[in-house]
């Protein structure tokens, strides 16, 4: 029987979710959408592969479901814009290109996979149907020589020794290697040494003990600190053990991670992401064997209240005497070839040359551990299916400005990386070969693994503080009143690779409070269902789920792109 909807808004000509007037119908089920190069979309059944490809069965919480949150909830956040102005922000392009990119038939995007490479192809179509032209030669692809490590569990294990105490650890359920390059990927052995969180390397370095050919060990990931592996690695550590405290959270890590892993090829290519040091990931049972030296405590049960406990009591950064760890790491090599895509919608005179980037990275986990339901494709919906799409639909906007004689004064450049999840590998590639020089670009904006269930009225702008796109960013949010934060720019994203390099570069994500129109209660509520789905199966296209806050996100980067191109 038919749906029935909240009175709001109805669905424009111009194909926008909501317009301002009357009754919202529903939202179209994925079946009925055409795919823009013609590629059939999602079935709502999911696929799964072979248990003994993906390995032991991960359970991170209850079988996908619509949920009355996103099911219903959402749809009045949807019909928020009654009376508002139209924006030239097309939501119905925008559901097209994100259901495709999260559709079972891609595989989760994997970078390297068949599954990526039809993304690329879609991306490439999608470029020329707008009228963007190459950037740096005659091809929407650019080559990413990358080599895919796999790791041998037959060869790889951790030794721990103390007083007495000596214990040796197993691949998967016990540790991971963190990610690497070839000459990362390693082995290696020495007395532990505790160092703390990674935040405390980069403000309290004078804390720390001698390091000379200790192994590191810290408390939590590196995270958006990554430069305190540079600290270690300056201080003469031979490696590092973060040590994951929250059981879920390396279950996580343990099951997006997987069997390999994925590095550049050319190794005079610096990351902006992957440790300069060997590394790995202790989950639970280690962890209590690592802080027995630091706590006295030799057993306990693994659950996150005790591992909290046990870390709330660690000391300052010391030696451990009688302490050693010992890590195996066998891997096996073979070349895999990725995309970067890029293209150009051209600016008009003599300021055509530089340009304004936009950047959102298309590739995601592809396979891996099953959940609940047997769904073993992580979609990748909202990292980074929606990021695409939004890129896609500022660039189709300015194109349609262009042709009724309201073209930019520079080049709008879209850059579409491979390799992000693995360790920012596409945008490093392009850093280091720029297929436009990086001294021609005005200012890089990312757009990444957010898709707000609301319109957003306060946003998080990472970046330099003191540049004047973070400056620009803010101001023009607050012209159209929303508030602001400021945080500063860390590895978590693409935009990074240029921000290393000097380039003006800014990620902005919509930040905590209520979503427009909405309580504060239903819109935390409708923000943790969207996020409870990060890095899972289930984060996948979903027919009714609202995307006026996609739109108002991509109509902010519009604006943003706009008032970058007006100044002077």
């Amino acid at each position: 029987m038919p749906r029935r909807t909240p009175a709001c808004t109805s669905r424009s000509t111009v194909a926008n979710d909501c317009a301002a007037s009357g009754v919202c119908p529903p939202f179209p089920d994925s079946s009925s959408i055409a795919s823009p190069a013609g590629a059939p979309m999602p079935s709502a059944r999911s696929s799964t592969v072979p248990s003994s490809r993906i390995g032991p069965s991960w359970r991170p919480g209850p079988p996908r479901g619509r949920g009355p949150l996103l099911g219903t909830l959402a749809l009045l956040v949807a019909c928020h814009a009654a009376g508002a102005q139209e924006s030239a922000i097309d939501t119905m392009s925008l559901r097209r290109v994100a259901a495709f990119l999260a559709s079972d038939e891609l595989r989760g995007r994997g970078t390297g996979t068949v599954g990526e490479e039809m993304a690329a192809s879609f991306l490439a179509d999608r470029c020329r149907a707008l009228g963007l032209e190459t950037v740096g030669s005659d091809q929407y692809h650019h080559p990413v020589a990358l080599e895919r490590a796999t790791i041998l569990e037959s060869r790889t294990r951790v030794r721990v020794t103390g007083p007495d105490t000596d214990t040796t650890f197993v691949l998967g359920e016990e540790f991971i290697p963190d990610v690497g390059t070839a000459a990362t990927l390693r082995g290696f052995a020495g007395p532990l040494a505790y160092v703390g969180r990674a935040r405390d390397l980069l403000f309290r370095r004078s804390d720390l003990p001698d390091l000379r050919g200790a192994v590191a060990l810290m408390r939590g990931e590196l995270g958006a600190w990554g430069e305190a592996a540079d600290t270690l690695f300056a201080r003469g550590a031979v490696g590092l053990i973060q040590v994951v405290d929250d059981a879920r959270r390396y279950r996580l890590f343990r099951a997006t991670r997987g069997p390999t892993r994925l590095y550049l090829a050319d190794e005079a290519s610096p990351s902006s992401f992957i440790p300069v040091l060997p590394a790995i990931l202790a989950g639970p049972r280690m962890t209590v064997t690592l802080y027995e030296g630091l706590t006295g405590v030799t057993h306990g049960s693994w659950n996150d209240a005790y591992l909290n406990g046990l870390a709330a009591g660690l000391p300052s950064p010391r030696l451990l005497d009688g302490w050693r760890a010992e890590v195996e790491v066998g891997t096996r090599a073979e070349p895999v070839t990725a995309r970067n895509v890029a293209c150009v919608l051209r600016g008009e005179g003599p300021a055509a040359d530089t340009a304004i980037a936009l950047v959102a990275h298309y590739d995601h986990l592809g396979v891996g551990e099953p959940d609940l339901a047997g769904d073993s494709i992580y979609n990748g919906f909202s990292d980074n299916a929606t990021g695409v799409a939004m890129a896609l639909g500022v660039a189709q906007a300015l194109a349609r400005d262009r042709a009724v004689g309201r073209g930019l004064r520079h080049s709008l450049l879209l850059l579409f990386f491979t390799g992000e999840e693995q360790g920012l590998l596409g945008a490093d590639a392009f850093v280091a070969r720029p297929a436009w020089p990086l001294g021609r670009l005005r200012g890089v904006l990312n757009l990444d693994a957010n898709a707000p269930a609301g319109p957003p009225r306060a946003w998080r702008i990472a970046g330099d503080d003191t540049s004047p796109l973070v400056r620009l960013v803010d101001a023009e949010a607050r012209r159209q009143g929303w508030e602001t934060t400021i945080a500063p720019a860390a590895p978590g994203s693409d935009y990074y690779a240029f921000h290393r390099r000097g380039v003006p570069s800014v990620f902005v994500v919509p930040s905590d409070g209520p979503y427009e129109g909405v309580g504060v209660t239903v819109s935390d509520s409708l923000r943790a269902a969207v996020w409870g789905r990060y890095h899972r199966p289930d984060d996948e296209y979903r027919a009714d789920f609202p995307f006026a806050g996609l739109q108002r996100y991509a109509a902010f980067t519009r604006d943003v792109v706009r008032r970058l191109d007006a100044a002077r």
